[in-house]
This record gives structure tokens, C-alpha cells and sequence, in this order.
């Protein structure tokens, strides 16, 4: 619906559709995107306070160019 409201104002946009499970994504907005609790990290910073755990996501998203610049949106 994005990309359709999106070329009807007149903005070229698509979908980008990732590969190879290259996109981490924290564990609580994964949790937020499908409405359960997801916890099966791929990657923690134990460093950080508190841990983050990273997720790796094959999740769509759409691009357009608005005055001269990119613009990513992402879902959520």
C-alpha cells in the first residue's frame, strides 16, 4: 500500500527484499513486528547494560527518492 500511495504522489519507490538473513534486528522490535515474544538471538552485546540480542531477519521494506535523497521504511 506504501509504495502504491507513494507513486501515485508521484515518488518512484519499491520494495527491497533482503538475502541471506543479513539484517539484524533487536529482539524487542521483532517481538513488536509479529505480536509474540521472540527469543532466539543470533548475535548479544553482553557488553552493553542491558545485553542487546540481535535477530536475524529476512524482512521487507520500502525505498523512494524524495528531494534528491534515499529514503528507507521500514516497517514497525
Amino acid at each position: 500500500m506504501l509504495v502504491y500511495m507513494l507513486r501515485k504522489a508521484g515518488y518512484p519507490a519499491a520494495y527491497v527484499f533482503p538475502t541471506n538473513n543479513n539484517i539484524p534486528a533487536l529482539d524487542t522490535t521483532v517481538s513488536k513486528l509479529l505480536r509474540f515474544q521472540a527469543k532466539v538471538p543470533s548475535i548479544i552485546w553482553a557488553r552493553s547494560t542491558p545485553p542487546i540480542s540481535l535477530i536475524a531477519v529476512n524482512y521487507p521494506w520500502v525505498v523512494t527518492t524524495i528531494m534528491a535523497k534515499t529514503c528507507i521504511c521500514f516497517p514497525g
